[in-house]
């Protein structure tokens, strides 16, 4: 997929800055997009400085990948005009001139499976926090004490695949968004509880497996916020601090650990029946997925945005 999106990379570029475009793909930026990749957009935001924003699964692999693939097997009927052939296939443009192509794609559809969320149950605090092997949840930070007489511990995964960055970028900020799932978020005393985000360390971020539930650096990515803060049923901001910006890859994945702060990370059990959760949509929640927003800048005379899609 990666091959067809730089094959029609002006094509696309050419619909994402349209007014239709953009809303077919649900971007809302209005700065000038200058490069689409399977997961990520990259606007122009100053000379020769752009910002790259990250969804943990590939959708625009999944909006654009079977008309992609269509117009590619009929890309000789459209050698003059590859556009018009691409507004065809996403629907933007109704013509019998082209060619019907039957295709089916489907290695690009599914979840990365790299994200969601990992939990611990145990009569004892010590016996959840420092567990090795995880059990699978929804996709969910999670903090609890006496929850039906059982410690619980819930630890949420976002990787994001950056390597579309390249080796050269030179990274200056970056902001993760998570979108508060339906209002899920309770707890007995939001100052308590809070939330941090730290390096992930899961050994396929393509496969989250329970045994990742302990597979974390300790280093923290952001300042911590209380569960009080954050906004319900829409997208939260995080801006990671120097320590994040660091660990963001350029040529692989970006791997983060949700965690609650004041309990689970500082392995301090919170008073009796106290408890806080907080539900994050995952890769899988169509417009609601995870986002890494990250700013950077390219050497002076980079011929394009970046060589492998141009």
């Amino acid at each position: 997929m990666n091959e067809l999106f730089g094959l029609y990379q002006p094509q696309l570029l050419k619909l994402a800055n349209s007014k239709y475009g953009r809303e077919f793909l649900g971007i809302k930026d209005k700065d000038l997009i200058v490069k689409l990749t399977p997961n990520s957009y990259h606007t122009l935001i100053g000379r020769n400085k752009f910002r790259g924003t990250f969804i943990s699964a590939p959708i625009y692999a999944k909006r654009l990948g079977l008309s992609l693939s269509k117009l590619d097997i009929a890309r000789e009927a459209f050698r003059f005009n590859q556009y018009k052939g691409l507004l065809n296939y996403v629907g933007l443009l109704e013509s019998r001139r082209f060619p019907t192509v039957l295709a089916t794609v489907t290695n690009f559809l599914s979840n990365a499976g790299g994200d969601g969320s990992l939990y611990a149950n145990n009569a004892t605090w010590a016996g959840s926090h420092d567990d090795t092997t995880g059990q699978t949840d929804v996709p969910q930070v999670r903090i609890a004490t006496l929850w039906d007489s059982i410690y619980s511990i819930g630890r949420g995964f976002t990787p994001f695949d950056t390597s579309a960055l390249t080796a050269g970028a030179t990274i200056t900020a970056a902001t993760l968004s998570l979108h508060e799932s339906t209002s899920h978020t309770v707890y007995t005393d939001g100052g308590t509880f809070t939330l941090g985000v730290q390096e992930s360390t899961e050994v396929d971020p393509t496969a989250l497996a329970a045994a990742d539930y302990n597979n974390f650096n300790a280093t923290e990515l952001i300042t911590r916020v209380n569960f009080t803060s954050i906004t319900l049923n829409d997208y939260t901001d995080f801006t990671l601090n120097a320590a994040g910006l660091a660990i963001i890859s350029k040529t692989s994945y970006t791997k983060l650990i949700i965690r609650e702060g004041a309990h689970d990370i500082d392995d301090s059990t919170c008073g009796t029946g106290g408890y806080g959760v907080v539900v994050f949509s995952s890769a899988a929640d169509a417009g609601a997925e995870p986002t890494l927003a990250v700013t950077y800048t390219l050497p002076a005379g980079t011929s394009g945005l970046m060589s492998k899609y141009f």
